[in-house]
């Protein structure tokens, strides 16, 4: 049992790395605003640049609480998240509109969701 332990402890201590890239669909907020969203998180700034380009690998265990900040803030912004882990199938995509989430699995090829779909 405490081998099982001690192996659980190291896998979430290492964690999956995984690639971030934020955008805005409809009623983006200036450039500004975003890169003081971005630049006032800390693990946020670690994981996009303050355009919301990929800045590098990074463990964002929190992204979906602070995504869901930033879309109460600023309730008539779309936000997509796009993520592509270590694992070549952990592709997807979330959508945060006035603290809601929506999130879909990207296959090769095909798009993830129509954002027009989500309608606060």
């Amino acid at each position: 049992m405490h081998d099982v332990w001690e192996r659980r402890s190291e896998s979430q201590v290492m964690g999956y790395y995984t690639r971030y890239s934020l955008r805005q669909i409809g009623n983006p907020i200036a450039p500004e605003s975003l890169a003081e969203l971005i630049i006032g998180d800390q693990i946020a700034s670690y994981a996009l640049m303050p355009d919301g380009d990929t800045r590098d690998w990074e463990k964002w265990y929190e992204h979906e609480a602070i995504l869901c900040a930033w879309s109460r803030r600023y309730p008539k912004t779309l936000f997509c998240l796009h993520a592509e882990g270590e694992d070549p199938t952990g592709i997807w995509d979330k959508y945060f509109l006035a603290d809601r989430i929506v999130h879909a699995e990207t296959f090769e090829g095909l798009p993830s969701i129509d954002p027009n779909l989500i309608v606060p």
